[in-house]
This record gives C-alpha cells, sequence and structure tokens, in this order.
C-alpha cells in the first residue's frame, strides 16, 4: 500500500510544513529563478513537491539541539539571524553546549543561504572549515600524513 502524500511545497495555497513569511522561496530554493530544476530539467508543474504525510509526526517531536553537548567532533553551525524556521535565538542557545562548535552567523533568512550572495558566502565558510578539520590525501590536511614503512 502507497503511503499517503502532502504536498511540502507550492506557490500560495496549503502546504504540509509552510515556513512562516517565505512562501514562494522552498520553490525557488527546488527550481531557481529559472522555475525548472536544473538537474532534472523540471518545470514548477511537473515537479513532485510532495513527502509522506507520516513525516509530520516526526517534525514536530525532533529537536536535534538537545543533543549538541553529546558531540565528540568539531561542529559548524550555520545561524541565519532572521531566520523564522530555527530562530537564531534558539540555535545559539543550542550550539553554545557544543565542545567543538563554530558557529557562523549570517544576515539572512532560512531560504536566503540557498542561492545567489548569501549561498556563496555559507559554502566558502563551510569548505574552510572543512580543510581545517577533515583529513584529505587531496589537499592538505589539519592531520599529518603518517604512514609506516
Amino acid at each position: 500500500m502507497r503511503p499517503a502524500r502532502r504536498q511540502l511545497a507550492g506557490r500560495g495555497g496549503v502546504r504540509a510544513f509552510p515556513a512562516r513569511g517565505r512562501r514562494d522561496q522552498v520553490v525557488l530554493v527546488l527550481l531557481g529563478s529559472t522555475g525548472r530544476d536544473e538537474a532534472s530539467g523540471l518545470t514548477e508543474a511537473e515537479y513532485r513537491s510532495q513527502v509522506p504525510a507520516r513525516i509530520g509526526l516526526a517534525i514536530p517531536l525532533a529537536r536535534p539541539g538537545r543533543r549538541t553537548r553529546d558531540l565528540t567532533k568539531p561542529a559548524m553551525f550555520c545561524v541565519c539571524d532572521h531566520d523564522t524556521v530555527a530562530p537564531a535565538a534558539t540555535t545559539l542557545r543550542h550550539t553554545a553546549k557544543a565542545p567543538q562548535g563554530e558557529v557562523h552567523r549570517y544576515q539572512a533568512g532560512h531560504f536566503d543561504i540557498y542561492g545567489g550572495e548569501n549561498f556563496e558566502r555559507v559554502i566558502s565558510d563551510q569548505l574552510r572549515f572543512l580543510r581545517r578539520h577533515v583529513p584529505s590525501r587531496l589537499g592538505g590536511s589539519t592531520q599529518p600524513d603518517v604512514r609506516r614503512a
């Protein structure tokens, strides 16, 4: 039996999980300013923006911030000061508990970092974080390359 599905995002109308004040931004993130998904070539009318309805039971109970004190590795937190989905004040309260947390703040809303200048800034920060904390044989590392003879 196929699960019941709910529309995730769309212009106007009712959606399963609307982002307050950002009705069209999810569609813009998914399909870009051209209205066509670059990877699939689908238009907004062709794009299936649906999720199983049962996910609606899990999302309200998800509280990832409660586990930040349990992190044992470096963690980067991208905090949007104008976020209406994951408010900055709450996020910052949780990130303060991460033993090796690194906070980057952006003067943007939740979906604003998925495109344009904000996207470039976030990706640049994320890559710098990864270069500092994730070993790589391709382009340098914070870890020495130890080889045994």
